[in-house]
């Protein structure tokens, strides 16, 4: 077998809708960091033999995937993205100037959609089927590119006879284009003003994937279902004033959008290329102050996202960019 460096493998995604068999990515992910592999669960023998060992033997009882990618925020990647995170298909509409919108909200149920992951290197070709979103980590800071990390689960892996990963010379967003809004409500973020002073965001979606296995399964799981499901909001800002600690301390849920906005590579001549997230009802569950002797002083603090009853949900997202995506009939 072949010797290499670790950016020789690709990884790819195919969602599986309803009535898709596993099968080789539709897309090809350029990745800052991947972790994601097979996962073998074991229990040990410990009977006595007159014998002051503790285990004369081992066997596997369950084998499944399981781990991380990370890339920036390649425009084309942001749709398989958002997908995974809401657990089914936005709406989509097209816009005047030809650029496409589309709409995400969370699925209110415990069987999202689904991916096929494939991963490609020189020893080893595989599929692993099956994979849910256990949890999403969007993070940002003014020196350095914009990350998505994706946690999954899967079902143990198949080996492929082959795949060909194929890759598409695309735009990602930079430094400079974030986008923070805080609001009274959703419908004033539209007229509300961009943050200031924000030296680091961080967005985190957790949904609680569990695997379950059954004699029917052998040794891989039968069903892989979300559970409960959770959205958080990191912040770190210069310490300018006493807003936020006076949110934390008062109960006042706020309406926050974060996201980011390209006006350099365009969705179409008019419209620019963004990813907006839209949290109704966030409510600080911690604020921190900063008094480092030597540093600018600055604050953090961590919004919990609430269900709120009267926009029906907990986060929702929108993307406008340039790229069509075949939707399943």
């Amino acid at each position: 077998m072949a010797e290499f460096k670790g950016r020789m493998a690709g990884v790819g995604l195919l969602l599986e809708d309803e009535g898709v068999t596993p099968g080789a990515a539709e897309y090809w992910l350029p990745w800052t960091d991947l972790s994601f592999k097979d996962t073998s669960d074991q229990i040990q023998n410990e009977s006595a033999f007159n014998n002051i060992a503790h285990y004369n033997d081992q066997i596997t009882t369950g084998v499944h995937g399981e781990g991380s990618i990370t890339g920036k925020l390649w425009h084309k990647s942001l749709y398989y993205t958002l997908c995974l995170i809401f657990g089914q298909r936005p709406t989509v509409t097209e816009l005047a100037d030809g650029a496409f919108q589309y709409d995400f909200e969370m699925l209110n149920t415990n069987k999202h959609l689904g991916a096929t992951i494939s991963v490609n290197d020189p020893n080893n070709k595989v599929i692993y089927p099956s994979a849910l979103l256990n949890s999403a980590n969007i993070s940002w800071s003014p020196t350095g590119f914009t990350t998505a990390e994706l946690s999954l689960i899967s079902k143990r892996s198949q080996t492929i006879g082959s795949l060909t990963p194929a890759y598409i010379d695309d735009a990602e967003f930079k430094p400079d284009m974030l986008s923070l809004k805080i609001a009274d409500s959703v419908a004033d973020l539209a007229t509300a003003d961009v943050a200031e002073s924000i030296t680091s965001v961080s967005l985190s979606v957790n949904k609680t994937v569990e695997g379950t296995q059954t004699s029917s399964s052998g040794k891989d799981y039968e069903v892989l279902m979300n559970g409960d499901l959770e959205a958080t909001l990191s912040i770190e800002k210069l310490y300018k004033d006493l807003a936020y600690r006076n949110m934390a301390l008062n109960d006042v849920a706020k309406a926050v959008q974060f996201g980011f906005v390209d006006t350099v590579n365009k969705a179409d001549d008019n419209t620019p290329t963004s990813l907006l997230f839209t949290l109704p009802k966030v409510m600080l569950s911690s604020y921190e102050p900063s008094y480092g002797l030597s540093d600018t002083a600055t604050e953090s603090f961590e919004g919990m996202g609430m269900l709120s009853l009267s926009e029906g949900a907990l986060i929702t997202a929108t993307l406008v960019t340039k790229y069509a995506y075949t939707l399943p009939s």
